[in-house]
């Protein structure tokens, strides 16, 4: 509970610049790469950004999707309303989700698992999110890979951060799901918040090059836990 108080007053804070925190291009890419793989992964019917923040991600999901958020901070929500004006959002623990088994067809969480600190917080909001998705659904946990060393350096200038975050490992994800459970991993990005726009277009081709070689990939920015639901 102390934890989830001192996130929410943090993100209350600094809501306001959130999107400010990286540059423009590199979100724009990056949203682009999350919302592809979603596209991939069967993103259809009633979606769950669980730890939505402002809405960014949600806002650039295909129309006709019926688009649900939650989040800690009111301040955070209060602009993903404006944002997807269209959606449904809630204010509240990810640890306990406030909705029904079996309610969704897609769930996914994007750069948030490192800031619940505690092993018990990141395995309670796995399970829930598995529990709140329909059977056949796709859960899709997307965050930050602690083989990566560029994350030591960029988690202390970043003002999202306030120094007591955990990097959650693979396997702390993976089992958190039950045995049998179709369970995919991908390691994926190498792009880092300094790159330059002009550049982009061309390091995309690199980047593919790199999340499929042997070893190198291991070292990814990201760690993507792609999993469905048991029937």
């Amino acid at each position: 509970m102390k934890i989830e108080q001192e996130q929410k007053k943090h993100y209350n804070l600094i809501s306001h610049q959130y999107d400010e925190t990286i540059p423009k291009h590199i979100v724009a890419y990056l949203k682009a790469k999350r919302i592809k793989l979603f596209l991939d992964k069967g993103l259809d019917g009633k979606v769950l950004d669980v730890g939505c923040g402002t809405g960014e991600i949600l806002q650039s999901l295909p129309s006709g999707l019926d688009k649900n958020g939650i989040d800690i901070s009111e301040g955070m929500i209060a602009i993903a309303k404006e944002k997807v004006p269209n959606g449904k959002f809630r204010v509240g623990s990810i640890t306990k989700l406030p909705y029904r088994d079996n309610y969704f067809d897609f769930v996914y969480t994007v750069a948030v698992l490192h800031h619940l600190i505690t092993k018990t917080n990141v395995k309670n909001t796995l399970k829930e999110m598995y529990r709140i998705t329909k059977p056949g659904g796709v859960i899709v946990a997307w965050d930050h890979n602690p083989l990566n060393p560029y994350w030591k350096v960029l988690m202390k200038k970043a003002p999202q951060d306030i120094g007591n975050e955990r990097l959650v490992s693979a396997r702390e994800i993976m089992s958190a799901f039950p045995e049998k459970t179709e369970i995919k991993l991908f390691r994926l990005t190498f792009t880092a918040d300094f790159f330059p726009n002009k550049i982009l277009s061309i390091w995309k081709h690199v980047e593919s090059v790199l999340e499929r070689a042997p070893l190198i990939k291991n070292f990814a920015a990201h760690n993507v836990i792609v999993v469905q639901k048991n029937v």
